[in-house]
């Protein structure tokens, strides 16, 4: 299954509901995933990891957002640039990195549940 392309195609899964701008969107920081937006103005930036999420992938989620917030400048805006990993779950050093993320800016979603059974 390409977890990317569905998780793409059924944001309403997300909460929030957010909407689809692009996939595979380019930035001075690399391709992301999925970039979206809520209803409020604020993008999210989704990763999708279809095993083990590791720092290398935080560090990737961080960066994106980064490059969005610039890309966009959104600092000079009220939007706020929020961050998605999806995976199957997070390895020991990512949950750390996640504990030390502010919750309503960086968030981590299971597969399970997320995605029908294959």
């Amino acid at each position: 299954m390409d977890y990317e392309e569905y998780i793409a195609q059924n944001l309403d899964r997300i909460p929030g509901k957010p909407k689809l701008i692009g996939q595979h969107y380019y930035t001075r920081g690399g391709v992301l995933d999925i970039l979206a937006q809520y209803e409020n103005g604020d993008l999210l930036v989704i990763e999708v990891k279809p095993g083990l999420v590791t720092p290398w992938a935080c560090i990737q989620i961080l960066r994106y957002c980064g490059a969005i917030i610039e890309q966009l400048e959104i600092l000079s805006s009220d939007k706020k640039v929020k961050g998605l990993l999806i995976g199957r779950e997070l390895d020991k050093y990512s949950q750390l990195i996640f504990q030390a993320l502010p919750p309503d800016q960086f968030q981590f979603m299971s597969l399970d549940g997320l995605t029908p059974e294959v």
